[in-house]
């Protein structure tokens, strides 16, 4: 993971930008699944997965920030109609 985010195997890696990443793709697997465009399952594994990412990397802005975010995704009103 390492190399993929623009670290230095020697010297660590660029977790903010893996957070981000993380972060980004929960929410967007949040949005699809509520725009019906991907299953249940697909969303949970994604979402997992993203999280336990952050977990082993310890990215503790994407902890604390992924369940307020997730919450406000699914609260918001869609301005997009139609999507399937």
């Amino acid at each position: 993971v390492v190399g993929t985010f623009g670290g230095d195997p020697m010297g660590g890696g660029n977790t903010a930008a893996l957070g981000l990443f993380c972060l980004l793709v929960m929410l967007l697997k949040l949005s699809e699944f509520r725009h019906g465009v991907v299953s249940r399952l697909n969303m949970i594994l994604h979402i997992v997965a993203a999280f336990i990412l952050c977990v082993l990397g310890e990215v503790k802005f994407v902890i604390l920030l992924a369940p307020i975010l997730l919450i406000f995704v699914w609260l918001c009103p869609s301005y997009v109609y139609g999507v399937r």
